[in-house]
């Protein structure tokens, strides 16, 4: 399970590095200005970079795609690929999972190739550098996922658990309809109706001896 654990980090790093391709492949650090402070936003509006509309664009289309990093591909790999059962198995899985993932987030790109490069300074709001190029932020800013990752797991496997629940109780449902049938008859009934099956069988027994005869 451990290196099963490992590998799906790794796969889900290769995606969030493919997540960060999309956002700026063609725009430049443009294209990931929804994740900087509000001040760098509104000097970017100002300077015509880009319009917000584009920037509201941007926060949707880039909010989809981490939901199905941060969710759904997560929770495709705990339930349908490590069969995961129970509500502990769930949560701690799925927690390791984000975590797995938000150090590549934190290390590669936020530390190294955020704060330690130039890549994403914008030109025309160097002034505001200070507001986010710092690791100190970026630090403070994924401790405090620690906690909120915790509850997301909670929930995801709270989720999760209600699916299953509902759907054993749907099975026992129907086990119980499809027992209770016979449940309107009286044993005169039932039994009569032994007799016809038990005539019927016989009769297609005698059948099939008279015509191998």
């Amino acid at each position: 399970m451990l290196l099963k654990i490992i590998i799906e980090i790794l796969i889900l790093w290769v995606i969030f590095a493919l997540f960060m391709e999309i956002l700026v492949r063609k725009r430049g650090p443009i294209g990931g200005i929804q994740y900087y402070e509000k001040a760098v936003q509104e000097r970017a509006i100002e300077l015509g970079l880009i319009t917000r509309k584009g920037l509201k664009n941007q926060k949707i289309c880039s909010s989809i795609l981490l939901i199905a990093i941060d969710l759904i591909i997560p929770f495709i790999m705990i339930v349908f690929i490590n069969g995961a059962q129970s509500y502990w198995d769930l949560i701690w899985q799925y927690y390791v999972l984000f975590m797995g993932q938000e150090l590549y987030d934190w290390f590669i790109v936020d530390i190294w190739w955020v704060t330690l490069t130039d890549w994403w300074v914008i030109p025309g709001i160097e002034d505001l550098n200070y507001l986010w190029h710092d690791p100190k932020i970026k630090f403070f800013n994924k401790i405090k996922l620690i906690p909120i990752s915790a509850v997301l797991a909670i929930i995801v496997g709270g989720g999760n658990q209600r699916e299953k629940a509902r759907e054993k109780n749907l099975k026992k449902q129907q086990q119980q309809q499809k027992g209770n049938k016979n449940s309107g008859l009286s044993n005169l009934q039932r039994k009569e109706k032994d007799a016809e099956i038990m005539r019927q069988k016989q009769a297609a027994a005698a059948a099939k001896k008279a015509g191998g005869k």
